[in-house]
């Protein structure tokens, strides 16, 4: 109970609400244009209702560029000369200029077209578009692609990418929820039509018939406390102690194993759990292909990739009914069961005991894999290039994530990776010699 009480702030609508007016109205009363637009950004992503939405973007529309896609201005513009935004992220940026998670999927071509890149993670957008100058140089060469990581995304960041770059801002959302917001937050950002989880190639996974499945159930995720590992020990207090149940996972932060074996302890869960931390994606994907059931309770995070490949490997997806996570939406008659906090023990046990009559992994293999999202992405491109004028003669390298962005086909990075090193000798600091090889891809 005591959990469900510390987390009602945290995840209640109304309060994140009210945390919007109270950020609006700590904007409206500073003299500092700086912490004004902090402010505003973290009331707009606070912001619950429509009436607060567009008050906001209207707020904040008189600091953001023009809709139009005419150059950027050369006079160093506001969000870049403050850095706004930017502080979150310094560890990153101490660490490294090179952006990681970052993958070409085109080459530009001779007759104008531009080439694509896409960036993982918003800590690499703010690599990409900080390092390389001049980016006019960059912007006149490639199309970004930003891949998020949470939701609500950084807007700051987005704010940033507005100034630098020329014509559209390609966002691929962890939430469809958040698709209209990115809309409204400017007209020339362009939520794509998939999420960023949406790039599993199905050909990594081999999932087993459920009769000869070994684990009831698996929880794949960090040690954080946001993943709620106490509301899964609650789950199982009321579950038969024979269950097979398996976490793998990895420190995040000052939050270890051993903190996680100790809430088990407390909330009395009675199975022995196999705890295996930071193994291969490779054995992740395997144990996913062997379980019954891929449990997820984080109330808001972004994508959380392990839930499609929960999905992908033929597992019943748990997920909370109310979660702010993009895979819910694909929780269905096929794929899975939403859990309600009241009841969700009883859910568990009910699906463990369900005959094998669903298939998640052919839901998943037909609707979210590379292979979709790649067509979807291409189509999305193809349009606005055409509308804005420019050409589109050519499409997309598929990639996947497993766990980080890579080609499927070994051809397509043999063909990209002369492009990859005209980039290195253009901007080193942001994409150093073998970028293609040696950025955790």
């Amino acid at each position: 109970m005591w959990h469900h009480i510390k987390e009602f702030p945290i995840y209640s609508s109304v309060f994140q609400e009210l945390g919007s007016w109270l950020h609006l109205t700590k904007a409206l009363l500073t003299l500092s244009i700086p912490n004004r637009l902090e402010s505003l950004t973290r009331a707009y992503s606070l912001a619950q209702s429509q009436f607060t939405i567009r008050l906001i973007s209207h707020v904040l529309s008189r600091y953001l560029p023009s809709a139009s896609n005419s150059i950027p201005t050369k006079i160093t513009p506001l969000w870049e000369r403050h850095q706004i935004g930017w502080k979150r992220y310094q560890t990153q940026l101490d660490q490294s200029a090179a952006a990681s998670r970052t993958l070409i999927l085109k080459a530009p071509n001779a007759n104008g077209e531009k080439g694509v890149i896409v960036s993982c993670f918003e800590y690499n957008w703010l690599r990409i578009l900080s390092g390389t100058q001049p980016f006019e140089k960059f912007d006149h060469r490639y199309t970004l692609i930003f891949s998020t990581s949470w939701s609500p995304t950084n807007y700051n960041i987005l704010a940033l990418a507005l100034e630098k770059i020329s014509g559209p801002v390609f966002v691929i959302p962890c939430n469809y929820k958040e698709s209209e917001k990115l809309n409204q937050f400017h007209p020339r950002i362009h939520p794509l039509s998939c999420l960023a989880c949406d790039w599993l190639n199905p050909d990594f996974f081999d999932p087993k018939p459920w009769v000869n499945r070994e684990i009831d159930i698996l929880m794949v995720s960090n040690w954080a406390p946001f993943k709620r590992h106490w509301h899964f020990f609650d789950i199982l207090q009321k579950l038969p102690a024979d269950l097979k149940v398996v976490c793998v996972g990895q420190p995040e932060g000052s939050f270890t194993l051993e903190h996680i074996k100790e809430l088990q302890k407390t909330h009395n869960a009675p199975q022995h759990i196999e705890y295996l931390e930071r193994i291969p994606i490779e054995k992740v994907n395997e144990l996913q292909c062997n379980s019954k059931i891929a449990i997820i309770l984080s109330r808001r995070e972004g994508c959380c990739v392990a839930a499609v490949e929960g999905m992908m490997a033929g597992a019943y997806l748990a997920m909370l009914e109310d979660a702010h996570i993009g895979p819910l939406d694909y929780i269905n008659a096929q794929t899975g069961i939403k859990l309600k906090p009241e009841t969700a023990t009883q859910q568990i046990s009910d699906l463990l005991n369900r005959p094998p009559e669903i298939s998640p992994h052919e839901w998943a293999k037909a609707n979210i894999s590379c292979h979709n999202s790649i067509d979807k992405v291409n189509n999305d491109l193809k349009v606005a290039a055409l509308h804005s004028g420019q050409p589109w003669t050519k499409d997309l390298a598929t990639p996947c994530w497993r766990p980080f962005p890579c080609f499927i086909d070994p051809a397509d990075k043999q063909n990209l990776v002369p492009f990859a090193e005209k980039l290195t000798k253009s901007f080193p600091s942001v994409f150093p010699a073998k970028w293609v090889e040696s950025s955790r891809f």
